[in-house]
């Protein structure tokens, strides 16, 4: 009985964590796409590391998460289970800025439910 449970517990483990996977790389490419089109020289970008997307859900509301949702930035998805708000991905890139120098950034980029879009970047 015990090999049963473990041949389908496996192949559920693997889809749950392709699924993650997807987001994860869907979420990066969001960001590549969006620092692309606002950078000051995108042809200067140096992606370095990306963290691992995390939701922001209710029981998350500390500090400043809690003030986008307040202030409409993050507003509940009404489609999605209640208290669902969207991802953020923390990334670390290099690129220059409007005087050529290069500089380091640690940013953390707010994502809708959908990664669609990038709501906000701190």
């Amino acid at each position: 009985m015990k090999k049963y449970s473990i041949i389908v517990f496996i192949p559920l483990l693997i889809a749950c964590n392709k699924k993650m996977i997807d987001k994860q790389d869907k979420a990066q490419e969001l960001v590549k796409s969006y620092l692309n089109k606002n950078l000051d020289d995108s042809t200067s970008y140096q992606p370095g590391t990306f963290r691992k997307i995390d939701s922001i859900t209710e029981s998350q509301f500390s500090g400043e998460n809690v003030n986008y949702v307040r202030h409409g930035v993050l507003p509940p998805d009404t489609t999605n289970h209640k208290g669902f708000y969207g991802y953020t991905l923390v990334h670390e890139y290099r690129a220059k800025n409007k005087l050529g120098a290069f500089v380091k950034e640690d940013k953390i980029f707010y994502l809708d439910t959908g990664l669609t879009r990038v709501i906000v970047v701190q």
